[in-house]
């Protein structure tokens, strides 16, 4: 599940989103104010998606 937040929210309640994070409970989505968004995943979840991107990769390389 995704969160959306503005930066000072995150500021505020930091340890709260974070714990949320590295639970698995959720993607942070946080708005800066004058940048664009970013996305706060925990470390498995990042593993994850990097896995999945390699082995779409190599099956791409396959295919050629």
């Amino acid at each position: 599940m995704a969160t959306a937040t503005v930066a000072t929210e995150l500021k505020r309640n930091f340890k709260f989103f974070m714990d949320k994070a590295v639970a698995g409970e959720c993607i942070m989505v946080v708005r800066p104010k004058s940048s664009k968004n970013v996305v706060i995943i925990s470390e498995e979840e990042y593993n994850n998606l990097i896995s999945i991107k390699e082995e779409m990769e190599r099956l791409r390389g396959k295919e050629s």
